[in-house]
């Protein structure tokens, strides 16, 4: 009997096998498995990065050019092995080696090890199809690791193709170099060559200083830089000369992201900054050591949110960057005091010193707060635009509570408003930008101005404060004695709270802090249940009223992302909560359907449910009848059971026999669907009744493949998923993983229960098992050893050949492959 294979099953089987066997047999006997599996391991070295290590090892110690010719042409091989490949000094490795690879910089260290070790007498080096022909003659990208080659000609025409960019002592002592490597007749042609097609190599007057006795090395290290226009130094570990940089800046212009480079450097020149400041500001102004000061606040420099912060942040640690000045010198305001650290003492100061013109001049302050986001000019500026205009006003501090004065253009009624005033008209962004600058300012003021200003501070800023950690208890006391319950509100629009703090606030049996609580803290479903059943403190459903804004919040959802949270509404009891999700979503359970119309039954009476289903049943249309968005069975039982005096007790019990386990077990058995329906309307899965009921007659495989999705899924029912053939390639299998590292599964597990053998084999050593290519290559020896699936086989080369070559074909689990063949072996001796 054969497996039912897909196209890709038998060669990623095999490979699974081979790097099975190549971690379980002795390490003596890795090159007669080598031999047996010639074909299967080409093909596994071809996917080097799942080649096995001792496969790898196997290979570089053999004298098989084949092999190391597939490890080599590998597009993911690892670069040690490439350059253990080059240190060979194989001729026949050559080109693949030097190949295209997706990562350059490896290339560039396979490269060089190439060069390093190829001998230049062996004529293989120079064969039709070798290495120097091939980069002679061939149209490819010449870089710096073949100047110090050992073949002439490659180096004359590296020489060729990128002299023009070299500086001339590097360039000098490579054409000195090429005279060591060639001939005196080819090493005249190539000068006479050099000089009268190709302008002295862009050097004109350089070749005649060949003869001359050099003066030193060839330049300093750092201009290995400048010869390629990349680097692979760590930052202040080169030496530069930089008279001869800017020597080699005028005869030929660097590159911008060799000048983009070259200004990490500590002792880069303040001349090559602002060159470099001229090609690319973003890019200067991020990566450079240092700025000169007008550079450094340049107003025309755009400020990334992403970076600009920093920016500034690492100028002042540098200590030529002062707070004073940020907030003189950069502009806008609101940018400058999103760079600074308000905790920091020098910055605090700087603030304070800032803000102490305006005092407890609570107008003073709304003007800053409402110009601030829209204000283009630095924050010094703002402040003092702010006090002239208050000094022509003349306005009192209470004037502005009463919406008496229109300082500076705009009408700042008072602080308690939403700041969208703040930027561009309607920019939460903005707002959100301009109320953190106003914050900045106002933890650095006086404790008595932050007490004066406490009655303007609106929700929105009130949060802002309360949720910073540097709010100290004198102004949380203040904020609480003068706004009472907006406290509340404040808090509950904090997205980030400990669970405390929450209850906390659900216990106040607020309708308007359970509506902000649910558009902005972090509840759990419990929770969220009973904010839109509207349960108080007691546990009495319906005591807290459901507000308009929480229904404007449900309508809102996303349907994509939080419908979870929309459906934990469906059996509040609450008329207007269930006719919003009814009319955004269907409900497809006759379980959720019945129990949803029995809660609203029991909350609001029959009267509500009447008008519930003449709300949501869409009128009738040609060829259809009229039915509400939930099952067709639930509406016509309803409305029989609204014409009986018994009828809630009817539909109680006809939600309790919907909501059986038997009941919900024969939903589950109708395939991912039903189960995705159970889920997202609020039924659980009745685990123990599925897994007996599994066990008399067994799931399908749509209703497996969705359970054991689920976290709760029961050991029993993943045992189930594996004898399913769970697609290792396609992502579905990482519940495997999770349910291994959960503790529910054990790779034992994976070699009794999968089949067919290869795909137990694929799951436990491939990818899904783990990310970490090290630690997978520890533990999955290990647990596979554990699990009785190596051991068994033993360490035969013999055995594992033969298990490989069948492997492709068995249907049965992988302890079963390893009891056939080990019962052959056995019949065979």
């Amino acid at each position: 009997m054969s497996v039912e294979r897909d196209w890709w099953y038998e060669g990623e089987a095999t490979h699974a096998g081979v790097a099975a066997a190549f971690r379980a047999v002795r390490p003596g006997d890795a090159e007669a498995l080598k031999d047996r599996l010639r074909a299967e391991c080409t093909r596994l070295l071809g996917k080097a990065h799942r080649a096995p290590p001792a496969l790898v090892d196997v290979v570089l110690a053999s004298g098989d050019v084949e092999l190391q010719l597939a490890l080599a042409e590998a597009e993911f091989a690892g670069t040690a092995a490439l350059c253990a490949l080059a240190r060979l000094g194989r001729p026949e490795l050559g080109r693949a080696l030097c190949t295209f690879r997706r990562n350059d910089w490896d290339r560039a260290e396979v490269m060089a090890a190439v060069m390093a070790a190829a001998d230049p007498t062996d004529p293989g080096w120079r064969a039709p199809d070798g290495l120097v022909p091939w980069l002679v003659e061939g149209d490819h990208v010449f870089r710096h690791e073949l100047l110090y080659t050992p073949f002439g000609e490659v180096l004359a025409a590296t020489l060729v193709r990128i002299g023009s960019r070299m500086p001339p002592d590097l360039l000098l002592d490579r054409v000195r170099g090429l005279r060591e490597l060639v001939g005196p007749a080819e090493f005249a042609d190539f000068v006479r060559r050099a000089r009268e097609e190709e302008d002295e190599l862009g050097h004109p007057g350089l070749l005649a200083r060949i003869d001359e006795e050099p003066a030193g090395p060839p330049g300093p290290t750092g201009l290995w830089l400048l010869a390629t226009g990349r680097a692979r130094t760590e930052r202040g570990s080169t030496v530069i000369d930089w008279d001869l940089v800017r020597a080699e800046q005028v005869r030929n212009p660097l590159p911008a992201p060799v000048l983009t480079r070259l200004v990490m450097e500590p002792d880069c020149p303040e001349d090559l900054v602002r060159e470099a400041y001229r090609h690319d500001r973003a890019g200067t102004a991020r990566l450079a050591h240092r700025l000169p000061d007008d550079l450094s606040v340049d107003p025309e420099l755009e400020h990334d949110p992403k970076w600009w912060p920093e920016f500034i942040r690492r100028r002042q640690r540098c200590g030529w960057l002062s707070a004073e000045r940020v907030l003189a010198e950069i502009a806008p305001a609101v940018d400058a005091l999103r760079c600074l650290d308000a905790d920091e003492p020098g910055n605090r100061r700087a603030i304070a010193e800032l803000v102490a013109p305006l005092g407890a001049d609570r107008a003073a302050w709304a003007a800053v707060y409402t110009r601030l986001g829209a204000y283009g000019g630095s924050s010094a500026a703002l402040v003092t635009d702010v006090l002239a205009a208050r000094t022509v006003s003349g306005a009192g501090p209470d004037d502005i509570a009463r919406g008496d004065v229109v300082p500076v253009g705009v009408t700042p009624d008072h602080l308690a408003r939403d700041a969208t005033h703040a930027g561009s008209p309607g920019s939460p962004a903005s707002a959100d930008a301009a109320r953190a600058g106003f914050l900045t300012l106002f933890r650095a003021a006086p404790q008595h101005v932050r007490d004066a200003l406490v009655p303007d501070l609106d929700l929105p800023t009130l949060r802002d404060v309360l949720a910073s950690p540097s709010t100290n208890a004198a102004t949380r006391a203040r904020i609480t004695a003068v706004h009472g319950r907006r406290v509340y509100l404040a808090r509950a629009m904090c997205a980030e709270q400990v669970p405390e703090s929450v209850e906390e606030l659900l216990d106040l049996d607020d309708p308007d802090v359970n509506a902000v609580l649910f558009r902005d803290a972090p509840l759990t479903d419990a929770q969220r249940v009973r904010v839109l059943a509207g349960v108080d403190r007691h546990g009495e459903r319906g005591a807290v009223p459901t507000t308009d804004d929480l229904l404007e919040t449900l309508s809102r959802l996303s349907l994509i992302e939080r419908k979870r949270h929309l459906m934990t509404g469906l059996f509040s009891g609450d008329p207007r909560v269930v006719r919003l999700i009814l009319r955004r979503t269907r409900v497809h359970t006759a379980a959720a359907a019945s129990r949803m119309l029995v809660a609203i039954w029991e909350r609001g009476g029959a009267d509500a449910v009447r008008a519930l289903l003449d709300d949501v049943t869409p009128p009738a249309r040609q060829g259809r009848t009229a039915a509400p968005p939930f099952d067709a069975e639930v509406a016509r039982y309803v409305r029989e059971a609204l014409a009986e005096p018994d009828g809630l007790d009817r539909m109680r019990r006809y939600a309790a026999t919907a909501g059986d386990p038997a009941h919900v077990v024969a939903e589950i058995r109708r395939g991912s669907d039903a189960i995705r329906y159970l889920t997202h309307e609020g039924i659980p899965i009745p685990w123990p009744e599925l897994v007996a009921a599994r066990a008399v007659r067994p799931l399908t495989l749509g209703p497996v493949d969705a359970l054991v999705q689920r976290p709760d899924c029961p050991r029993e029912i993943l045992l189930d998923g594996l004898r399913f053939r769970p697609n290792a390639y396609t992502g579905r299998a990482s519940w495997v993983r999770d349910s291994i590292e959960r503790g529910t599964l054990t790779v034992r597990d994976i070699s009794a229960h999968c089949a067919p053998a290869g795909m137990a084999l694929m799951l436990t050593m491939g990818v899904p098992i783990t990310k970490d290519p090290q630690e997978h290559e520890r533990w999955i020896v290990r647990d596979l050893r554990a699990a009785g699936a190596i051991d068994r086989l033993g360490d035969s080369v013999q055995t594992w050949t033969i298990a490989i070559r069948m492997l492709p074909e068995f249907p049965g689990t992988l302890l079963e492959l390893l009891d056939t063949v080990a019962a052959i072996v056995a019949v065979g001796q």
